[in-house]
């Protein structure tokens, strides 16, 4: 699905599950607010943006879903993402 980025934040502390991807207070992640074509407004990671510049950030930007597959085997998880639509 598509959508539009409503709000975001800038995560530095992260959990255990993005600390493990690599994520921590000098490498952050970016989660947002997306307003799905659909109607409903739901909460994901924000990927394709850079979160140490969060002044590239830009409210209003076109997003797609995507899914991002973490772990091998029976531990794989797929987690639900957004990015920007280029």
């Amino acid at each position: 699905g598509e959508g539009v980025l409503q709000a975001y934040t800038i995560v530095y502390i992260a959990t255990t599950a993005m600390i493990e991807a690599g994520y921590d207070r000098k490498n952050p992640y970016c989660v947002g607010i997306v307003k799905t074509a659909e109607g409903p407004m739901i909460s994901a990671f924000i990927s394709g943006v850079d979160a140490l510049h969060p002044e590239s950030i830009k409210i209003g930007t076109p997003m797609r879903a995507h899914f991002i597959d973490r772990g091998e085997g029976e531990a794989r998880k797929s987690f639900l993402a957004f990015e920007p639509v280029a």
